[in-house]
């Protein structure tokens, strides 16, 4: 959802919102825009043009919200909140699901990024030859079912492996950590 059409008024008013003074209600602004910003790298890992369109898209829902006359007690919690939503609907971008579909890899919000042309493929596939032949099936598995039976596989992963489920996150999370570390060596940021 892109919000279109914010008028000078009711940014105005938004920024009043953040502080009373215009000259901190402009830092403020800032500082939002910024932590906002690092958000988007930080939890999705994105480029950075990325990240700063969706903090103005998260700063035009909050102002659209505010123009539909909605009651915020909070700007901050509120600004969060509509972040975190502008964040999940982000991952549910096509380019995952034509890149999952082409290499039948387990595509993670952490790999998006590196996988946009032929030589972070390439890296990318050498990473995962990297893994034994079950963590690879561990992460297959792990990421392979459809969102709404994805807890349900996940539980019977981790009673196959005999282990809780939180040890299989860990374990996820480690041979994840392991391929992109391989892809920095082959690739430098």
């Amino acid at each position: 959802m892109k919000v279109e059409n914010i008028q000078q008024g009711e940014f105005t008013h938004f920024l009043s919102l953040l502080d009373p003074s215009p000259d901190k209600a402009a830092e403020k602004y800032i500082s939002l825009h910024d932590r906002l910003r690092s958000f988007f790298l930080f939890r999705d890992r994105r480029e950075l043009l990325g990240a700063e369109d969706l903090a103005d898209e998260t700063i035009d829902r909050v102002i659209s919200k505010i123009r539909e006359g909605t009651d915020i007690h909070s700007i901050g919690g509120y600004i969060l909140g509509i972040a975190r939503n502008v964040a999940r609907e982000a991952l549910r971008l096509p380019r995952k699901a034509a890149l999952n579909e082409a290499y039948n890899l387990p595509v993670t919000p952490e790999l998006i990024e590196y996988v946009q042309d032929q030589s972070q493929r390439n890296a990318l596939e050498r990473a995962l030859e990297l893994l034994q032949e079950e963590d690879k099936e561990v992460l297959l598995d792990y990421y392979g079912a459809r969102p709404a039976e994805r807890i349900k596989q996940r539980r019977r992963l981790a009673r196959k492996l005999g282990i809780s489920t939180n040890n299989l996150r860990q374990r996820v999370h480690r041979l994840r950590k392991e391929i992109e570390k391989s892809m920095r060596e082959v690739i430098p940021e």
